[in-house]
């Protein structure tokens, strides 16, 4: 069952952080596009253009990645999770195994880095702290930050 809760609280943390990136991504173009007018007007064509030069990049990265998009696929994912964990008490271990490979299989793109986070989640949630993954690498915190 603690695979189960597991694959709720990672995709969770994901859809968290891909919304998070997305409201960045879309704050840092509304901030940059006025700086970009704003020289403009102040006549610094310079500076006009190295942040158009951001908001391309940014708007680069929000197409290639496409966080508002994977947040939708990871909470559809967690949905099905939570739909397995409220229906485990009533099948077979062999039928919520079966169910959950089937879902680890099928997941959407996730970031690796806050996987050890939500296994520390899932585990202090259950009772579980002495199990507890220490320390959390950087990159992890990191991630956990934006999430």
């Amino acid at each position: 069952m603690l695979d189960v809760l597991y694959g709720v609280e990672f995709n969770d943390l994901n859809v968290r952080f891909y919304r998070r990136l997305d409201g960045l991504i879309a704050t840092l173009n509304l901030v940059l596009g006025s700086a970009a007018a704003a020289t403009l007007i102040a006549k610094l064509p310079g500076l006009a253009g190295w942040s158009g030069l951001a908001i391309a990049v940014l708007s680069a990265i929000q197409k290639t990645v496409n966080p508002a998009d994977k947040a939708l696929k990871c909470a559809e994912h967690r949905a099905k999770y939570g739909d397995l964990a409220g229906r485990a008490a009533e099948m077979s271990l062999a039928g919520v195994d079966k169910e959950l490979r089937a879902l680890q299989a099928t997941g959407p793109d996730t970031i690796a880095a806050l996987a050890i986070p939500a296994y520390n989640a899932n585990l202090r949630s259950n009772g579980y702290e002495a199990h507890v993954i220490h320390p959390v690498p950087i990159l992890s915190r990191v991630a956990c930050l934006l999430a």
